[in-house]
């Protein structure tokens, strides 16, 4: 075999190797309109299995605030920061790194509520919630 007709069939595999790919995406391409009006609109009301209803489709995911004071109770700060992040009109707002053993902290500054709770963190987490 020589080397142009090796070639000429490496040509060949590669544009039948191509083809269904190119005819999917011409598929892809066809079927676009129907997929736009089957999105959902980011402001449209969301129903939860448990049968909450979020107000729209934004949510803010769970990160590290570390507002906590040096006993891991929840700050003011904190509670003033997810009434921002509330006010800015998220249908769902999920709390970030909430420890349950104060010995195995992600880092200074999270909240703990490992044991008892007296009533000044119960006030505080009620207030951050």
């Amino acid at each position: 075999v020589s080397c142009s007709q090796r070639l000429r069939s490496l040509a060949l595999r590669r544009l039948v190797l191509h083809l269904p790919r190119e005819t999917h995406r011409r598929a892809r391409l066809r079927a676009y309109p129907r997929l736009i009006s089957r999105m959902v609109d980011i402001a449209s009301p969301l129903r939860l299995p448990c049968g909450v209803v979020l107000p729209n489709r934004l949510a803010k995911a769970a990160m590290t605030e570390a507002l906590a004071d040096d006993l891991g109770r929840a700050t003011p700060e904190l509670a003033s920061l997810y009434a921002q992040w509330s006010d800015g009109g998220s249908g769902l707002l999920v709390t970030g790194n909430v420890q349950v053993d104060r010995r195995y902290v992600e880092r200074p500054g999270n909240v703990c509520i490992d044991g008892a709770q007296d009533d000044a963190a119960r006030a505080r987490l009620a207030a951050w919630a």
